[in-house]
């Protein structure tokens, strides 16, 4: 394989880095510290702490069950 040959291929995966890096900049990233938020537990007094609070989720579709309904 000559050197011309080795820049082709590798060629897409250089185009698709900025797409990539702009994908994690501001997609992953943000997903990941809601996610993280989403799981914590605590009040404004004592203050939040990741507690994998699961119930969190279930809690919020009984409490919003119209809301959700009407966004889908």
């Amino acid at each position: 394989m000559t050197r011309a040959e080795g820049r082709r291929k590798l060629l897409p995966y250089l185009l698709l880095g900025p797409g990539l890096i702009w994908l994690l900049v501001f997609f992953l990233v943000p997903l990941y510290y809601m996610a993280k938020i989403s799981l914590q537990s605590g009040s404004l007094d004592t203050g939040y702490s990741l507690t994998w609070e699961f119930s969190n989720y279930t809690q919020a579709l009984s409490d919003f069950s119209v809301q959700f309904g009407r966004s889908l």
